[in-house]
């Protein structure tokens, strides 16, 4: 069994994220599925001869969200400044049209064409910002599921096509006004949602900072320096003074101390020895050894410490 993370985009609410659970976890070969809307990442666990990340990756989709392996804090953080920043661009444009239409819709009953000028006002609004809801309406279709924005999809266009039938004299109510303040103020949340989701992912985003970015890793009596995240369980690594432990291991030679305090909160340093468990992130003081790798990506105590963070945001 193989355990993977994929960072996951497109979630609206913390329906989105059960119902993308329940499709991970009927996909063949996998054995659990957890989706955490809060923190917009999918842990999976699955059986490698059945499946693999790539169609992991295909499943969510299919829901019409979009993912990726976990790992790229950089990527992940320019997504969610694109995200956020089409949701403002958004916001300011329904804002522009639904405010003239509250006053209008509300309070100017006596406005020269009054009817025409709330359905020119409205329809941007319904089909240019409200597009976003009607494309998630029919990725739930698709699904044979409902979320947020099935409701909202199907609530503000009840409102605007029956305004549409207002102006074409067939009722003599219309309620333009409702439909677009509606769109207004649920672009609104999102918008507060996503800077809210943002901060949470720039907290995580801090607590990877702990770990080292390279490793000095011994292979075939060489010494190497690679990518932390491409040690693999079974490696030697070599560790100087003043250097941080890249992954969690078992010292095989030589001896110092190490200070452990972003996990222990003791400030006293801790002796290593042979035989002596490491954790990743922690800083090593004076001494050099050599460990080898036993838990490497997201089986690390610093990738629990960040999960459990992830689960207390959600």
């Amino acid at each position: 069994m193989k355990k993977t993370e994929l960072a996951v985009t497109g979630m609206d609410c913390a329906s989105c994220a059960v119902l993308l659970t329940k499709s991970l976890s009927k996909a063949p070969g996998v054995k659990t599925a957890r989706v955490n809307f809060a923190s917009g990442r999918a842990s999976v666990e699955y059986d490698e001869k059945l499946t693999n990340s790539e169609k992991l990756i295909g499943v969510v989709k299919a829901r019409g969200y979009r993912a990726s392996i976990a790992g790229d804090l950089d990527r992940e953080q320019k997504l969610r400044a694109e995200q956020i920043n089409g949701l403002r661009k958004l916001l300011v444009f329904s804002a522009i049209f639904s405010m003239p239409a509250l006053l209008i819709g509300m309070f100017l009953m006596e406005f020269p064409h009054r009817t025409l000028v709330l359905f020119a006002l409205a329809t941007p609004v319904q089909f240019i910002a409200g597009a976003r809801f009607y494309k998630g309406l029919w990725a739930a279709l698709k699904n044979r599921s409902a979320d947020m924005d099935s409701l909202v999809a199907i609530g503000t266009s009840a409102a605007y096509f029956y305004s549409v039938a207002a102006v074409l004299g067939v009722v003599g109510e219309q309620y333009f006004e409702t439909s677009t303040v509606l769109i207004t103020l649920v672009l609104f949340g999102k918008y507060l949602e996503a800077i809210a989701r943002g901060k949470v992912s720039e907290a995580i985003r801090e607590l990877f900072k702990l770990t080292p970015k390279t490793a000095r890793v011994i292979r075939n009596n060489y010494e190497h320096v690679i990518p932390a995240d491409q040690v693999q369980k079974g490696d030697v690594i070599l560790v100087k003074p003043g250097e941080k432990i890249p992954v969690d291991g078992v010292v095989l030679n030589g001896g110092s101390s190490v200070d452990e305090s972003m996990v222990t909160g003791e400030s006293i340093p801790v002796e290593k020895t042979k035989g002596s468990k490491v954790i990743g992130g922690t800083i090593n003081k004076h001494g050099a050894f050599r460990f080898k790798a036993t838990k490497v990506g997201f089986e690390t105590v610093l990738a629990q410490i960040v999960k459990l963070v992830e689960e207390a945001q959600s």
